[in-house]
């Protein structure tokens, strides 16, 4: 798509809004079925603080429950409360929050965009601002660096965040990774992301606050940024040693995108080693976050992702279990981990045309892998429990507007 193209759809859709906008609310609400459930005007309550000098919100993306878990770690701060705001998009992969708002409401209600202006403007001292979005959807009009003003000049201290393909430029990915899952051709969705990195590398530039990255290999895309460690419950995912049976080796996979998580690369692979009987493979989909914890209980092996690179939430999960994961993490993020944290990251080093090699071995003779599954979920408790991550927050919540 050319840069005119773009424009004129950039310009379609700002004056399609515009006018769905003057439309009555009622007839939004009734359109767009947002009264069906939940409140009588479809309007969900706000999350409520503690009387703390420092009252942080995280907003509005909670991508992997991280907004959640990272409210909770920061409210092992002294004096500091915290809450999470997150969209519910119809993810399949529910996760928790404190206060969950519909798209629709979240885009179209005017009564919920005032009411959130109101509630932010009267009880928050410090805003965390997730993926570049919005947190009153379009309540306030304009651009999103006008909300970040907005904000600063209630004397609000603002902070931004990324996760990952929010701020990751696809083309420096394509030229750097091999099994990129943004090489030229090769998926649908790069042309998106290319404008939501464009527009939030942008964002950054201009809104000059602090920035937050959950992952060490955003680093190439921000270097300036403070690496904010993703955060799990290490007893949500205690489970006995794998390698405790006969029979199979017990593989789990369970991609939360298929495309970027590289499961084609390997799942003819892990179909034919489950018919010869070396491996157990569950190809797990669409799973429930509450359901997790028993999957990976009933694994020996973890395959996470084997085209970006990187560690993240399932592999943090993974370990925590005490399981063996195999992923492709390069040496760059595992020094970056070892150099800010101390720890050596162990996640065995795999990337697809490694996969049916190392399955086979650890089939034959377990033993060698006992150790390295055995260290996770110390590794686990040390990086990704919340405390580390609040101490990276400590001198953001510290600071004043």
């Amino acid at each position: 798509m050319g840069d005119r193209q773009a424009a004129v759809i950039r310009r379609g859709r700002v004056v399609a809004w515009k006018l769905l906008r003057r439309l009555p609310e009622s007839a939004l609400r009734r359109w767009l079925h947002w009264g069906d459930s939940g409140p009588a005007t479809g309007i969900p309550p706000l999350p409520a603080f503690s009387a703390e000098p420092t009252r942080l919100l995280i907003a509005p993306h909670n991508a992997a429950a991280q907004g959640w878990y990272w409210a909770r770690a920061a409210q092992t701060l002294p004096g500091t409360a915290a809450q999470s705001l997150h969209v519910d998009r119809d993810d399949p992969y529910e996760t928790p929050g404190d206060s969950v708002v519909t798209e629709p409401v979240y885009l179209w209600s005017r009564t919920w965009q005032r009411a959130a202006e109101r509630f932010v403007a009267q009880n928050v001292t410090h805003v965390i601002v997730e993926s570049g979005w919005r947190l009153f959807g379009n309540g306030l009009s304009g651009r999103a660096i006008d909300e970040v003003r907005w904000l600063q000049r209630r004397g609000i201290a603002v902070a931004l965040l990324f996760h990952g393909s929010d701020i990751r430029d696809p083309d420096r990915h394509a030229a750097a990774h091999t099994d990129s899952p943004f090489a030229p051709g090769l998926w649908s969705g790069t042309e998106p992301l290319r404008e939501v990195v464009r527009d939030n590398r942008a964002f950054v530039a201009e809104a000059n606050v602090p920035v937050f990255i959950s992952t060490p290999d955003l680093f190439d895309d921000l270097p300036d940024a403070t690496w904010l460690p993703v955060v799990v419950d290490p007893e949500l995912w205690q489970s006995p040693p794998p390698f405790d049976h006969d029979g199979p080796l017990r593989v789990a996979h369970a991609p939360s995108s298929q495309m970027l998580k590289g499961t084609d690369l390997v799942e003819r692979t892990l179909q034919r080693l489950h018919d010869e009987g070396v491996i157990d493979y569950m190809r797990v989909r669409d799973v429930p976050f509450e359901q997790m914890p028993a999957i990976f209980r009933t694994a020996d092996v973890v395959l996470d992702q084997f085209r970006l690179g990187i560690y993240g939430v399932a592999s943090c999960e993974a370990m925590a279990a005490g399981r063996l994961v195999l992923s492709h993490v390069t040496d760059t993020v595992r020094e970056r981990v070892r150099a800010g944290t101390g720890f050596e990251l162990p996640v065995v080093q795999a990337q697809a045309v490694d996969v049916e090699r190392l399955l086979r071995s650890i089939a034959a003779d377990r033993t060698p892998w006992v150790a390295i599954a055995a260290a996770g979920p110390a590794f686990v408790a040390a990086v990704h429990d919340g405390r580390l991550s609040a101490e990276r927050l400590a001198p953001f919540l510290a600071s004043g507007s």
